[in-house]
């Protein structure tokens, strides 16, 4: 494994760059445990939303963001960047667009929020969607349904008992602490769930979490092309 580490202060902001090519095969449960409890668990969450990763070689370049007066070894964001294998490099992150992008938060070891993008999760395409909403033009069920159907969407909101299917929600239990209770919805300018949701349209999946106690809330956001996982919140606040 290349590593390859350079420091620089820009602002108030340390970051600091670590890019490994990594064999994105699945490991064990041990090797997991011996590294960062927030990279673990990224790693988990990734390989728990596409499997397909386990089985490809590429390039992943993990960047740790913090402020010079926080601890260095505890970064309050952690980036990821997965590249396809014609990309990888042994000596420093590749310069192109990478396939799939995320964003953790973190508060101490304690996951917030993840945010994803890039063509493994239709990107563009949501993109559209997006100045779309911004513009007022998905203020009805109708217009949101031309807009999908325009797009070429596979789960609108007609689509629930596919989309279910393609979830398989199990998936992730292990992941996020087990699942005791989870309520999808279609939501969308035009089916506001929660009512103060003015995103793009998305399938909003709320888990109430069943091996913590107390029991803690997971929201999870899937696009509607393909069904991937472009957002996840932890909190009270995420299912309300």
């Amino acid at each position: 494994m290349a590593v390859a580490m350079s420091n620089c202060v820009r602002g108030v902001a340390l970051r600091v760059w670590l890019a490994s090519v990594l064999m994105l095969a699945v490991a064990s449960s041990a090797s997991a445990q011996m590294g960062d409890v927030r990279v673990a668990f990224m790693q988990a969450l990734m390989r728990a939303a596409f499997p397909a990763l386990t089985q490809h070689t590429g390039t992943a370049v993990v960047t740790m963001s913090t402020g010079v007066d926080h601890r260095w070894d505890m970064p309050l964001q952690i980036d990821l960047d997965i590249y396809p294998a014609a990309s990888a490099r042994q000596d420093a992150p590749p310069r192109r667009s990478p396939y799939l992008h995320a964003t953790f938060d973190f508060d101490g070891d304690v996951f917030r929020s993840a945010s994803l993008f890039g063509d493994a999760v239709s990107q563009s395409k949501s993109e559209q969607l997006s100045k779309l909403a911004d513009a007022g033009a998905l203020a009805t069920e109708s217009q949101v349904a031309e807009a999908l159907a325009r797009l070429g969407a596979t789960f609108g909101p007609d689509k629930k008992a596919e989309f279910r299917a393609r979830l398989n929600l199990s998936r992730f239990a292990e992941v996020i602490g087990g699942i005791r209770q989870a309520d999808i919805a279609f939501t969308s300018p035009a089916h506001r769930v929660p009512p103060s949701y003015s995103g793009p349209p998305r399938w909003r999946v709320a888990i109430t979490t069943s091996r913590r106690s107390p029991p803690e809330c997971v929201v999870l956001l899937f696009e509607p092309f393909e069904g991937q996982l472009v957002g996840a919140l932890r909190g009270d606040l995420a299912c309300r």
